[in-house]
């Protein structure tokens, strides 16, 4: 993986070479190896690139990269995991090649097929082309969004980055967009495209956006179109499900530096540490972060696992509050976006702790999605599903029943938000953006949509668009890469998404079992009591870390002079949060003040 960062100007301005630079170091850390530069001769382009080092480690993988003439420039940061097929098929048809890398191999599909080229690719990237010949810049994130673009239109200049912080010294901060906050305090991040500010954008998953002619635009390429397998027996669908599982994982272990894998006590990492383990030729790095909190400590689970596959070396590292409270000041340093995801902490001790031993790890994220693992999934189907059996019976609830669907948004809201949107106002002083922020407006429209389909589907889908891309991937991306690590997640190869969500609604659901063909694929093969164990996720002891010294922290931030006179947040209502005697026995109360902190200490980092 990599960061990328640029400017063009279709109007006449210049590339300042100094800022262009300055962008590009800001996140020296997502690539490490090598840095590079391209400025077009009349100084309208400027492209910049930061290289972790992956796939030919050569100086031929240097970019940004050109093709043969010079008239076509890429700065890229990602894998396309099919790039050696694609590049057999390239030569055939007459192109030529200098380097190993899958980076050459996105310039000339271009060269074939423009902007068609995105239907070729398979992998997880980000990537920005300028075409000098068509005065086009072209630039797209992959299927689900499992590597970032930022990006601002002004009508003449376009300016982009990996992340939010490299795009500041073009773009400019602009008006904090407080429908965003408002987004932030309820759902703990802020989804796409919208960012913390009014005039920069997250380029959306499948999405591509292309500027030419004095014309910007942005296009979806991708969205999921499950493969409906109703009338396939269960043995045929479970042996699918293996192809699909060993093709994805064998085809992500393309590399030429070490690999790993995260491994926690789930199902899901421990499913990609099993095939992992029986594609590789020597032995698997796993690694494994838990904590001294017991409620919360997976080890055990993980350790059984590697165990149980024998050919795993297992690396095992302990998270105590002491420690923890070093890490949260780091990445509150470097996370440039309001994002309250407590799992961020133990990721980026994960990543920071493989990173000594390899460059590259697999992770189960995406699996819940595809397969139906949440409770949230499972709650709102046993309610629509009696709702359906009263119909039946009782004709006049047919109204009901159309409103069920917001009573479901509702309770999946509820199940994500740490502030529920009626309660927003009682910390916050912008109540007038309330109403128009997305978790109340474009959240909903955007979950009523999915309404045809069947519940646990809509729910999925909704997940892939939202949580997914902008909570997990974002997590994963940020903790991973500030440690320059890449992370791979072989759950969300394209064909085996489709494949999951055009499951049978009994093979993702029967008998009150979550992701039951995962489950059945995989008795055995691992642990059973991994397999069946109840979901428990990437939990993180904070409200323990609030009751060992962390909570005075809390109180001297939320509560300083900075805090009062910001004139954002009711004070009165944060002193009530703060009362030991509710913060340190209530697990949401802690939820809220994290927040807060946050969004605080983002304030101090990022505003003032």
């Amino acid at each position: 993986m990599c960061g990328i960062t640029g400017f063009v100007s279709f109007s006449g301005g210049r590339v300042d070479e100094g800022m262009l630079k300055g962008m590009r170091d800001s996140i020296a850390y997502r690539g490490p190896d090598d840095a590079g530069i391209y400025i077009s001769g009349d100084r309208s382009v400027g492209l910049a690139h930061r290289r972790l080092a992956i796939i030919d480690l050569s100086p031929a993988g240097h970019q940004p990269m050109s093709n043969e003439d010079g008239s076509i420039w890429i700065t890229y940061n990602g894998e396309v995991f099919n790039y050696r097929e694609l590049m057999r098929r390239l030569k055939r048809s007459g192109h030529t090649f200098r380097s190993n890398c899958d980076t050459e191999v996105i310039i000339h599909l271009y060269e074939e097929y423009g902007t068609d080229c995105l239907a070729y690719l398979r992998g997880q990237f980000a990537f920005v082309i300028w075409d000098s010949v068509k005065r086009r810049l072209f630039g797209a994130r992959d299927h689900l969004g499992i590597k970032p673009l930022y990006y601002r239109w002004d009508g003449s200049t376009l300016a982009f980055a990996s992340e939010l912080k490299a795009l500041l010294p073009a773009a400019g901060k602009g008006e904090i967009d407080y429908g965003s906050v408002v987004d932030y305090l309820v759902l703990q991040y802020i989804p796409a495209p919208k960012t913390v500010y009014r005039d920069i954008r997250k380029l959306e998953a499948g999405t591509y956006f292309c500027v030419e002619d004095g014309t910007f635009k942005v296009r979806r390429f991708w969205r999921p179109e499950p493969l409906r397998g109703h009338q396939l027996p269960e043995e045929i669908l479970v042996e699918r499900l293996d192809e699909l599982l060993h093709q994805s994982v064998k085809g992500q272990l393309v590399a030429d530096v070490p690999l790993g894998v995260f491994l926690s006590g789930g199902v899901d990492s421990s499913t990609i540490t099993y095939y992992m383990s029986k594609i590789n030729n020597g032995r698997v790095q796993a690694f494994s972060v838990g904590f001294e909190e017991q409620e919360y400590n997976e080890i055990e689970y993980a350790a059984g696992t590697a165990g149980h596959l024998q050919n795993v070396d297992h690396h095992k590292l302990l998270l105590k509050a002491d420690r923890a409270f070093e890490i949260i000041q780091s990445l509150i340093e470097s996370i440039d976006e309001p994002f309250a995801d407590q799992a961020i902490v133990p990721t980026y001790m994960m990543s920071r702790y493989a990173r000594e031993s390899v460059t590259v790890c697999l992770s189960g994220e995406g699996s819940d999605e595809i397969f139906g693992g949440y409770d949230r999934y499972r709650l709102a189907i046993e309610r629509v599903k009696k709702l359906g059996e009263l119909t039946r019976f009782y004709p006049d609830l047919s109204p009901y029943l159309r409103d069920s669907l917001s009573v479901e948004y509702l309770d999946y809201l509820s199940s994500l938000c740490s502030f529920r949107p009626d309660e927003v106002s009682s910390v916050f002083t912008e109540t007038k953006y309330i109403y128009k922020s997305f978790a109340t407006s474009a959240f909903r429209e955007g979950f009523a949509a999915l309404e045809a389909m069947d519940e646990l589907e809509r729910l999925q889908r909704f997940d892939l668009k939202t949580y997914l891309a902008d909570n997990l991937l974002f997590k994963v991306d940020r903790a991973s890469m500030l440690a320059s690590l890449e992370v791979r997640v072989p759950f969300l190869e394209p064909e085996l998404v489709n494949f999951g969500l055009g499951l049978p609604f009994e093979m993702r659901y029967r008998s009150h079992l979550q992701k039951y063909i995962l489950k059945k694929l995989m008795v055995d093969r691992v642990p059973n009591k991994v397999v069946y164990r109840s979901k428990m996720g990437f939990s993180v002891p904070i409200f323990v870390w609030f009751r060992k010294g962390f909570y005075d922290y809390l109180r001297e931030t939320l509560l300083s002079r900075r805090a009062r006179e910001r004139g954002c947040y009711r004070i009165a209502e944060i002193e009530k949060l703060l009362d030991p005697d509710i913060s340190m026995r209530d697990r949401r109360n802690s939820l809220k003040l994290w927040c807060l902190l946050i969004l605080e200490e983002w304030f101090r980092r990022y505003h003032d």
